[in-house]
C-alpha cells in the first residue's frame, strides 16, 4: 500500500460518527496543549460553515444515518499538514481505511483506494473479511451499547467538528 503521511484522500470523505467516537475524541482533545485545541476548534468551525455550503450547493440535506453520496470532498478538520491531529483517537470508520473495507451489509462488494488497488484487481488477503467484519461488529456493539444507555443522542448527524467543538 501507499498510504503516507500526506495522503489525505480518506480524509476528505463527508462521513458521520457515533456519539461515542465524539466523546472519546472530546477527552482527546482535553488531553492536548491550549494551542493544539484552539487550532483544531477554529478549524472546525471553518469546517461546518464549508460542509453547510457543500451540501446545500449540491441540494443534499444530511440526516442520521443516512449516507452522502461519494465523491464529496471536504478536508476533515483534525487534518493538517497531511496527518491527522487526533490519530490516537480517530473514529472507527478511519481506522477501516488504507487498506480494503469490506462491509458485511454488503458481502459481495469491496472497497478499495483507487491508489493502491485497480479496479477489478484481486486482493489476496484472507483475513480481511475477519479484520473488517470486527470493526464492523465492534460499531454495531458500541452503539448498541449507547442505546442501553438511555444517554441522549444529539438532534442532527455528529462530524469530527461537532467533537471538537
Amino acid at each position: 500500500m501507499i498510504c503516507t503521511v500526506g495522503c489525505t484522500d480518506c480524509c476528505e470523505q463527508l462521513f458521520h460518527i457515533s456519539e461515542p467516537e465524539a466523546d472519546h475524541i472530546r477527552a482527546h482533545l482535553l488531553e492536548l496543549p491550549s494551542e493544539a485545541r484552539n487550532q483544531l476548534t477554529a478549524q472546525a468551525k471553518l469546517y461546518l460553515a464549508d460542509r453547510k455550503t457543500l451540501l446545500a450547493a449540491q441540494g443534499l440535506v444530511e440526516s442520521r444515518g443516512a449516507l452522502l453520496p461519494a465523491r464529496r470532498r471536504l478536508a476533515c478538520p483534525a487534518l493538517a499538514d497531511g496527518s491527522c491531529q487526533i490519530y490516537s483517537a480517530r473514529p472507527l470508520l478511519c481506522r477501516r481505511f488504507g487498506g480494503p473495507v469490506w462491509r458485511p451489509a454488503e458481502p459481495g462488494r469491496l472497497y478499495a483506494c483507487e491508489k493502491n488497488f485497480r479496479s477489478g484487481e484481486a486482493i489476496d488477503d484472507p483475513a480481511l473479511r475477519a479484520r473488517q467484519g470486527r470493526l464492523a461488529t465492534l460499531r454495531q456493539e458500541m452503539e448498541a451499547a449507547y442505546e442501553r444507555s438511555g444517554a441522549p443522542r444529539d438532534a442532527e448527524p455528529l462530524t469530527v467538528a461537532h467533537a471538537l467543538l
